[in-house]
């Protein structure tokens, strides 16, 4: 099962990548980063997660300096009452029950789009309008 998020990070991440780092029992996290949107200080980005560790990809948004918005715990300077993280899409593998899809997609919040909104101009989201993120 590919377990697929998207988030809001401080910090324009301009090119996708890879986090390996290690969590305090010194077994290994990997996230696959892929950033859909970016200005100079925020990116939405979609997280593909490999391996599923408790806070994995707030850990490690604050480890490569790309805290999540709003996440005041993990190293955002901009404290709300929740921080921008969406757990958005399961994708299945291709054998599996008759009667399960390949994929679900979790919609968006009306809080996370509305942050959406605030971080980013309207001709910025106009760039992802044709996907299913919202």
């Amino acid at each position: 099962i590919q377990k697929i998020y998207l988030g809001i990070v401080v910090n324009a991440l301009n090119q996708d990548t890879t986090w390996r780092t290690l969590d305090i029992q010194g077994k290994q996290m990997i996230t696959h980063v892929h950033p859909l949107l970016t200005n100079k200080q925020y990116t939405l980005v979609q997280f593909m997660i490999e391996t599923g560790k408790k806070h994995q990809i707030r850990i490690q948004a604050k480890e490569h300096q790309f805290p999540l918005y709003g996440d005041s715990k993990y190293g955002s300077f901009i404290p709300k009452k929740t921080y921008s993280l969406h757990a958005w899409k399961l994708i299945f593998p291709k054998e599996r029950p008759q009667d399960l899809p390949l994929e679900i997609i979790a919609p968006l919040s009306q809080n996370f789009i509305s942050t959406l909104f605030v971080l980013f101009t309207p001709s910025e989201l106009a760039k992802i309008q044709n996907t299913d993120i919202y």
